[in-house]
Order: C-alpha cells, then sequence, then structure tokens
C-alpha cells in the first residue's frame, strides 16, 4: 500500500483549442463574430490590422479604436499584395464627336411570335 501512488487527474473539460500557426506572424486578422447572426451575416469581420501581440491577446485597430482580442476569437487573414502602377493620364486630347454620329438608341418592339403546342391550341 505504501509503494501506490494516486491517479493523476483527467481534464474532462474542453478540447484543446486550436490556434493556426501563421497567426502570429500575420499583420491582419478576422475576428469571431459571437452573437445571434442573421441568415446572411458573415461568422468573421475584419481584416483588422494587428497592433501588438501576447500570447493570448491580441490588441487590433478596429474602426479607429484599440480592441484587445483573445486569440481564441481570431483567424489570420491572408491578403494580397497589390504591386499595380499608378495609372497615367492621358497625354493626347480626347477628340470631339459630332452629334450627327451618335445614333439615337430608341427601344425596338419586337413581335411576339405566336405559339402553338403539340395539341393545337395557340
Amino acid at each position: 500500500m505504501h509503494q501506490q501512488r494516486p491517479v493523476p487527474p483527467q481534464n474532462y473539460g474542453l478540447p484543446p483549442s486550436y490556434t493556426p500557426r501563421a497567426l502570429q506572424q500575420a499583420t491582419h486578422v478576422y475576428v469571431r463574430h459571437d452573437a445571434v447572426k442573421s441568415a446572411f451575416q458573415r461568422p468573421y469581420d475584419g481584416p483588422f490590422l494587428v497592433i501588438q501581440r501576447t500570447d493570448k491577446f491580441f490588441t487590433l485597430n478596429t474602426n479607429g479604436c484599440r480592441d484587445t482580442v483573445s486569440i481564441n476569437r481570431l483567424k489570420p487573414a491572408f491578403l494580397e499584395k497589390r504591386n499595380n502602377p499608378p495609372l497615367k493620364p492621358t497625354t493626347h486630347p480626347m477628340t470631339p464627336v459630332s452629334p450627327d454620329a451618335i445614333e439615337p438608341l430608341l427601344p425596338t418592339v419586337l413581335p411576339t411570335p405566336s405559339l402553338t403546342t403539340r395539341s393545337g391550341r395557340t
């Protein structure tokens, strides 16, 4: 009896939460919307800019306000990098169009074709 030890307790609570690896390097994140959703409401809000990170919480810039959110509600946002060059203004002047060259667009009424069914009804 002196050699037996008590059995260590087991955790039967919540399953371990999943945190994506990309969350630690993400510049922008989505925040899960924990409320009753309407029919066409998205499950995540965002993307929001990450200001500060800790082990369990991220500080985000949400619409100009600082908000601290648990990492359990976050999902990394993978944004496209836009390297589009700025558009150059046109150097040639636009040629004026005479009013005679523009044909008026009038709605044309097409006659409806008379349909006859296989049984002979029209």
